[in-house]
C-alpha cells in the first residue's frame, strides 16, 4: 500500500461517544487517516463492501451482530483487512473470546490514548509500508505534555498524573505504576465531577470551583480544572502532604493549558467543575479501584 494514499479505519461501536473518543485518539497519530464509524455490524459490513479499509477496530457487545460474528463476516469479504478487537470482559472469558476469534490484536477497555495509537500502529505495521509517522508538530506537543506531567509526578512523588476530558477518557498520563486504573479513575472523576456540576446548578450555584481533593484510605486523588472543560489528576499516597501537591498543581496549572490538543468539536467539552468536592459514591468506588491493584 502506498503512503501517499491515506490510511483508511473503520470503527465499529454501538455507543456513539465512544466512536468520537476512538476517532479523536486515531486522528491524533498524524493526519494521514481517514476514519469512519459504524453502529453495527450490519453497517459495517456494507460500508467495507463498498469501500476499501486497511483496519477495523470492532467492539465486541453489539445488538443484533456480536464482534466475533463481524470479523467471520470480514475475513469472508476482505481477508487482508487488520482486525482489533475490543472489550472490557477480562480473565478466563476473555481468554475464552479471543481464542474463539482468533484475532491477532486486542484493545481493553477503557483504552488510553497512547494504547489505542499503539495498538493501531501495531496492527497496520503488519501492512506493507502502512503506518506512516505521525508528523513531528504533533509529536512535540505530546512530548512536552507528557515530560510537564513526568515532572509534576517527580515533584510531588506521585503515583501518576494525568489530564482528562470531561468525557471521561485520557489526554495524557504518567505513571509510576502501570497497573494503576487510570481509564477507569479518570472515567469516574469525569462523570462525578459532572453530576456535582449539575447538582450545583440545580441548587443555585453555578460558581466556578478551581479544585477538588478526595482523600481515600490508602490514596488521595487531586483534581484541577484547566481550560475548556479539562481536568488534572493526581494520584498520591498518604504519605504525601497535600499542600505540596497543590503548591506543584498550581504550577501545573498554568503550564498546561497551551500544550494541551484542541478540543473535538463533537465531543462535549464544556466546563463542569463547580463548588463542590467529589462526592461518596466517587471515594467508594476509587478505593475499591486501589485495593485490586
Amino acid at each position: 500500500m502506498s503512503t501517499s494514499k491515506p490510511t483508511r479505519i473503520l470503527v465499529v461501536e454501538d455507543h456513539l461517544e465512544m466512536q468520537e473518543v476512538l476517532k479523536f485518539y486515531i486522528k491524533r497519530i498524524g493526519d494521514n487517516y481517514l476514519v469512519r464509524a459504524a453502529s453495527d455490524g450490519f453497517e459495517a459490513l456494507d460500508i467495507l463492501r463498498e469501500d476499501p479499509f486497511d483496519l477495523v477496530i470492532t467492539d465486541y457487545m453489539m445488538p443484533g451482530m456480536d464482534g466475533l460474528e463481524l470479523i467471520e463476516s470480514i475475513r469472508a469479504l476482505s481477508p487482508n483487512v487488520q482486525v482489533i478487537l475490543t472489550t472490557a470482559l477480562r480473565g478466563k472469558t476473555l481468554e475464552k473470546l479471543l481464542a474463539e476469534a482468533q484475532v491477532d490484536y486486542f484493545l481493553p477497555k477503557p483504552y488510553t490514548p497512547q494504547d489505542t495509537q499503539k495498538m493501531v500502529l501495531k496492527a497496520l505495521a503488519a501492512i506493507p509500508d502502512a503506518a506512516p509517522k505521525p508528523p513531528p508538530s504533533k509529536r512535540v506537543v505530546d512530548k512536552t505534555l507528557h515530560s510537564e506531567l513526568r515532572h509534576l509526578r517527580q515533584e510531588t512523588g506521585a503515583y501518576a498524573c494525568f489530564v482528562i476530558a470531561s468525557a471521561g477518557y485520557v489526554i495524557a498520563a504518567e505513571t509510576s505504576d502501570q497497573e494503576l486504573p487510570v481509564g477507569s479513575l479518570a472515567s469516574l472523576v469525569a462523570a462525578n465531577a459532572k453530576a456535582t456540576a449539575e447538582l450545583s446548578q440545580l441548587l443555585g450555584n453555578p460558581q466556578s470551583f478551581k479544585a477538588s481533593i478526595h482523600e481515600g484510605d490508602t490514596f488521595n486523588v487531586a483534581s484541577y480544572s484547566l481550560s475548556r472543560g479539562r481536568i488534572l489528576s493526581i494520584v498520591f499516597g498518604k504519605h504525601v502532604k497535600i499542600g505540596l501537591v497543590q503548591h506543584f498543581a498550581r504550577q501545573a496549572v498554568a503550564k498546561l493549558p497551551p500544550l494541551l490538543p484542541p478540543p473535538s468539536e463533537t465531543l462535549n467539552e464544556a466546563d463542569f467543575f463547580n463548588d463542590n468536592s467529589l462526592e461518596d459514591s466517587l471515594s467508594a468506588s476509587i478505593d475499591g479501584l486501589f485495593s485490586n491493584t
